[in-house]
């Protein structure tokens, strides 16, 4: 997979419009962490100043306008470096992806639902393709008939992206449902968005997966292989869902397989065409989507100008037709 980043990022192309990826996480650390190209991620805030740290600044610190003026980039800091991390497992995979990242609220303990909301609708309206969400919240249960406002406006944003064909990847829960005898895991187990689960490396799931990870929505990728530090499982592989995801649309779109109006790619993002893709790159008897050999080496190997663009573009037709 490495070989073909690096083949797509030398690939000559004239798109104006690149990818759009919004990852909902804790935040990006701008300052130890480079970027190849300026503008290439756009930052936004749901945190509150008044309850949360940021940017490893003391907690005690009040978040005034003068100390926001001098220190403008801590209001995006990852304070954990999940955020961070999962930024750059989708820029490996997608390297000419634009990336939109939304600090939420309280991410150490699981976002708010309310931060969570504002993102996705945040998101919407930067016109994204993708939203990675490497998180899981634990709802009301559906039996409960009036559950809280925040989570409302939560499922309503969820809706609004799906209804706007925005692709969503959300992480399953890894330690299972904490003993809830009726658990809503949000936003893997709501409708239209693709319920991302952490497999080793034969493509078996973790056994402590909630059961949002069981259905025929939930789709398995890598996570163990992936030398990440502490940090794996669902939100790994929910990164490189996601990245992958935005990969095979960035291909798509400079082999030339879709026509000049760009239906075809149109129609790939949408979550019921898309999961029909995921469903031809299945493991036979799993739900692992075979990221690694699903791109074979010769594609990478030949000259862009005669066989490259070629071979790319028969791919693209075999993968995604």
């Amino acid at each position: 997979m490495d070989a073909y980043t690096n083949y797509i990022i030398n690939c000559p192309d004239d798109i104006k419009n690149p990818i759009k990826v919004a990852v909902l996480d804790d935040g990006f650390d701008m300052i130890s962490n480079e970027y190849t190209e300026p503008g290439s991620i756009i930052f936004k805030t749901m945190d509150s100043w008044n309850n949360n740290r940021a940017g490893g600044y003391p907690s005690n610190r009040r978040r005034t306008s003068k100390f926001l003026d001098r220190h403008p980039m801590v209001s995006y800091n990852s304070e954990s470096g999940h955020g961070t991390k999962m930024v750059k497992l989708i820029q490996k995979l997608c390297p000419k992806a634009k990336l939109y990242v939304a600090r939420l609220s309280n991410v150490n303990r699981g976002p708010t639902c309310a931060s969570a909301a504002e993102a996705i609708e945040w998101a919407i309206r930067c016109e994204v393709d993708i939203i990675s969400m490497s998180w899981s919240i634990q709802t009301s249960p559906s039996s409960v008939a009036r559950p809280p406002l925040d989570e409302l406006r939560l499922k309503a944003a969820i809706d609004k992206a799906k209804n706007a064909n925005i692709l969503m990847f959300g992480a399953a829960a890894d330690e299972g449902n904490n003993g809830a005898t009726d658990p809503v895991i949000y936003p893997a187990a709501a409708a239209g968005v693709f319920c991302i689960v952490a497999a080793d490396s034969y493509g078996q799931l973790k056994p402590t997966v909630g059961a949002e990870g069981s259905g025929k929505n939930a789709y398995a990728f890598p996570s163990e292989e992936v030398k990440d530090g502490k940090d794996h499982g669902s939100s790994v592989a929910t990164a490189l869902a996601a990245g992958f995801t935005a990969l095979l649309l960035h291909s798509a779109e400079i082999s030339g397989w879709a026509n000049s109006e760009g239906a075809e790619l149109r129609l790939l993002r949408n979550h019921e065409n898309m999961a029909r893709v995921f469903n031809g790159l299945l493991v036979p008897g799993t739900r692992y989507v075979g990221v690694t050999y699903s791109i074979p080496d010769y594609v990478s190997k030949g000259d862009w100008d005669n066989t490259g663009k070629k071979a790319l573009r028969g791919l693209m037709r075999k993968i995604l037709s």
